[in-house]
């Protein structure tokens, strides 16, 4: 609860605005495919972005991935 997750995802055709959640809902509005979550609550959070296509919301759940530097 003292750190940060980065997420970052692919864009979708057409779509530059997106809505980033977790398991407590809303978190933020993005525009763009980059967020980072200060301070995270703590247990294990289930990040969800969301955009709207044809007046629907539609979630793509975030899955880890490793990042080599």
């Amino acid at each position: 609860n003292n750190g940060s997750v980065a997420l970052a995802w692919t864009a979708v055709r057409g779509e530059t605005n997106y809505v980033v959640r977790d398991n407590d809902g809303f978190i933020a509005d993005v525009n763009g495919t980059q967020f980072t979550v200060a301070n995270p609550a703590a247990g294990t959070q289930t990040y969800v972005i969301r955009y709207r296509e044809f007046g629907a919301n539609v979630d793509i759940t975030c899955s880890p991935g490793i990042n080599a530097n």
